[in-house]
């Protein structure tokens, strides 16, 4: 039977790629270092989601399966992922995993690596192979986690958010297996008129802001703005409401298929080619090259 394909593009589906340039740049922090996620992302429904990987990846693939079910195939055996069930797939090894053609899975899904990442590997898989059952609870705290990391990610790159970021990763790993409740606080965010100022950038993603303006806006001097928003995200207040939109431009181009016209004027930029300039000096790809990537 011809199995129709489809690699990405589920209504309602979340999906971030954090870009290259800013991998490079985080990841040799030390506290990022050891483990951190390079992709991440949920596909609710997905029918004929259909992905084949001959060479592997290089990184490990983390799908939990909170609904439906689907197939997960490697060289030497097959298996199929149901409601409430999790599996690590190895970095570099040969896998294709799709959705159930009757009853197709709703996934949760994380690329991650980092120097202990095997390892993690290693500790939630050596006895659990090829499948993780979790009970409801921890579907739920498991749900909740992975919303936090998502939601966190959408404030941007700073050094301390994805700091905070990876390390939540470690904990939605270890918690897998972990035996007892985990209870956790609230999110973390820079404190007082930074958070301000990135809440501010998120609701005129679509307009040009100015220092001057987010100054008059936050009733600070320029430089005293310049001086702690770059303390503490390690970027000016303007290349972190560029690094905003370029995110906001990857959510487009995966999720929609609004050109890049559209997507650069729903982004404030009048010109499309300076668009693409600015994107591409971000994230090391054009658009379009970007938009083509296989994810998920």
């Amino acid at each position: 039977m011809n199995r129709i394909k489809i690699e990405q593009g589920f209504k309602s589906e979340k999906l971030i790629v954090i870009p290259k340039p800013i991998l490079e740049k985080v990841t040799i922090h030390p506290l990022i270092k050891p483990l951190f996620i390079t992709d991440i992302g949920y596909f609710p429904e997905a029918r004929h989601h259909y992905r084949e990987r001959k060479e592997g990846s290089n990184q490990y693939i983390l799908l939990f399966c909170v609904y439906g079910k689907g197939k997960i195939v490697y060289d030497t055996m097959d298996f199929t992922l149901e409601k409430n069930q999790l599996t690590i797939i190895e970095a570099n090894r040969n896998h294709i995993y799709y959705a159930d053609e009757c009853d197709p899975w709703s996934i949760y899904w994380i690329h991650f690596n980092g120097d202990l990442s095997c390892e993690y590997y290693n500790y939630i898989m050596k006895e659990n192979e090829p499948v993780i059952t979790v009970s409801p609870l921890k579907h739920s705290n498991l749900v909740k986690q992975f919303e936090q990391i998502y939601h966190l990610h959408e404030k941007g790159y700073s050094i301390n958010n994805m700091i905070y970021i990876n390390k939540l990763l470690g904990v939605f790993l270890t918690s897998i297996i972990h035996d007892g409740k985990n209870n956790y606080g609230n999110n973390c965010g820079d404190c007082g008129f930074i958070n301000q100022c990135i809440e501010y950038m998120n609701k005129n993603i679509d307009k040009k802001i100015t220092l001057e303006g987010l100054s008059n806006h936050l009733f600070l001097s320029k430089n005293y703005l310049i001086h702690v928003f770059k303390e503490s995200t390690g970027y000016s207040p303007i290349d972190y409401f560029i690094h905003l939109k370029m995110q906001k431009a990857c959510q487009l181009l995966d999720t929609t298929n609004k050109s890049i016209k559209e997507i650069s004027k729903i982004l404030g930029y009048k010109d499309p080619y300076y668009f693409s300039r600015v994107f591409k000096n971000n994230i090391s790809l054009s658009p379009n090259n970007y938009r083509n990537i296989k994810k998920g």
